[in-house]
């Protein structure tokens, strides 16, 4: 995707409409059946293994910014390192995209604007400081905040990087930087897969998380805001000195440099990520943080089969194993409770005699469809959907009413036939509560 084209956006079921219940981004795979071979005949089986996502993106720019002076404006060119940077002063990246992700690759870079350097770099413009200054003296110290704390602690070992290169082998300073291999082991960032543009803002000591920090390391000197006065006074009194002894020559010298504050623009992130949903194995659902979501889109629904590290099923697709179903849903009921349907039934022309479709009832327990047992259906009269009857069944004591596959509410119970489903007979209307009676004495009732 190029920079113009519009973000991904999670989910919004008011907008999207889609019923799956995510605050995440979601891509939607669709079959397209215009072959002669439905592509479902071959792919229905198919077991998963695991699924990788993995994402690349550059020049990432819609970052806060910080520096020791403050928040930082980075629609033109601003201090780095804040107002007269010395050691220990620091720079602030954060961004919610990077840190609700598991990093496989993290880079920052930024252009270097109004160096007042030359040809000569660093060394030339600090050369009359006696510290021996060059490009290379400048150097970071790479931290992140992660758990309330910058990473790695003060004290312990951290990553160090140049805060300028040379351009080629000159000795001129290199106006772009990229910081590049940033340490992630290192770093030890903790995500947090919620992490939102208002949990940066107005930076404090008493953020969690999403901030990379650069801190200038060295030289002791900073950039010299703090040593100029004696640089500047002990290079005047050394040139008085060596033209006191010179009778008749006038006092010249070359003062130092003043020191500079560097300026940059154009700061950007490179990152890569990745996130892997496992179906089978010891390491099944280990990232149980992740908001990572694998739902199949069913007839009447939605079944989410991986979420938040839990599996509930391996299928890349639904599997319908029946080859014609009808779904009820029952409002009012309860388990263990008796339910009678009167199925009014128009005979099927393409059934005269012989045994008919074999009818398998089932019930919808936690978006898992389950057999009723032989002693649950307590009779048939529809010689298995054929003719018109009651059929009367029991209510396991596991069937729910709060699936995700079927309309949430009700519970749901199926009649289905794997096969010649078509010789089935045609629905003309279904009543609940039926119950059958006879006459057995019509001589007494007439009395």
């Amino acid at each position: 995707l190029g920079r113009s084209a519009p973000p991904l956006s999670p989910d919004a079921e008011a907008v999207h409409r889609s019923g799956l219940s995510i605050d995440q981004p979601a891509i939607r795979v669709v079959l397209l059946g215009a072959n002669a071979y439905h592509p479902y005949s071959h792919l229905q089986f198919l077991e998963l293994r695991e699924i990788g996502v993995n994402v690349a993106v550059e020049d990432l720019r819609n970052l806060v910014l910080h520096s020791s002076s403050g928040p930082l404006d980075d629609s033109g060119p601003f201090e780095i390192l804040g107002a007269s940077p010395r050691k220990g002063s620091f720079l602030l990246v954060g961004n919610e995209e990077v840190f609700s992700k598991r990093l496989d690759g993290l880079q920052i870079g930024w252009d270097y604007h109004g160096l007042p350097l030359d040809e000569t770099g660093l060394k030339g413009y600090y050369s009359a400081y006696p510290y021996g200054i060059a490009n290379k003296s400048f150097k970071l110290r790479v931290s992140a905040l992660s758990d309330f704390r910058f990473q790695p602690r003060e004290g312990e070992k951290a990553q160090i990087v140049d805060m300028f290169e040379s351009e080629g082998k000159s000795a001129s300073v290199k106006r772009t930087r990229l910081i590049d291999g940033i340490d992630l082991q290192a770093l030890n960032i903790r995500h947090r897969y919620d992490l939102s543009r208002e949990d940066l803002e107005d930076y404090n000591s008493r953020k969690e998380l999403g901030y990379i920090k650069f801190e200038l390391a060295e030289p002791a000197m900073g950039f010299g805001y703090e040593v100029y006065s004696k640089v500047y006074n002990s290079v005047v009194t050394r040139s008085i000195d060596v033209k006191a002894v010179r009778r008749g020559a006038g006092i010249s010298y070359e003062p130092p440099r003043e020191p500079f504050t560097p300026m940059v623009e154009n700061l950007y992130i490179n990152y890569s990520a990745s996130s892997t949903m496992k179906f089978t194995g010891s390491a099944a659902g280990d990232d149980t943080a992740a908001h990572d979501s694998f739902i199949h889109l069913q007839p009447f629904g939605t079944r989410t089969v991986f979420s938040g590290g839990k599996v509930t099923g391996t299928r890349l697709l639904p599997y319908f194993d029946m080859e014609g179903s009808l779904f009820i849903g029952l409002s009012n009921v309860k388990p263990l409770q008796a339910v009678s349907l009167l199925f009014d039934l128009e005979l099927n022309d393409k059934w005269t005699v012989g045994k008919g479709p074999e009818i398998q009832w089932r019930y919808l327990s936690k978006d898992q469809w389950k057999p009723f047992k032989p002693e649950r259906i307590l009779f048939d009269e529809t010689n298995g959907m054929i003719n018109s009857g009651i059929i009367c069944l029991e209510l396991p004591v596991d069937i729910t009413d709060d699936n995700e596959s079927m309309r949430s509410g009700l519970h749901w119970i199926s009649a289905g036939a794997k096969q010649k489903a078509e010789l089935v007979s045609r629905i003309r209307r279904i009543f609940p509560n039926a119950a059958s009676a006879s006459c057995t004495a019509a001589s007494a009732i007439a009395t």
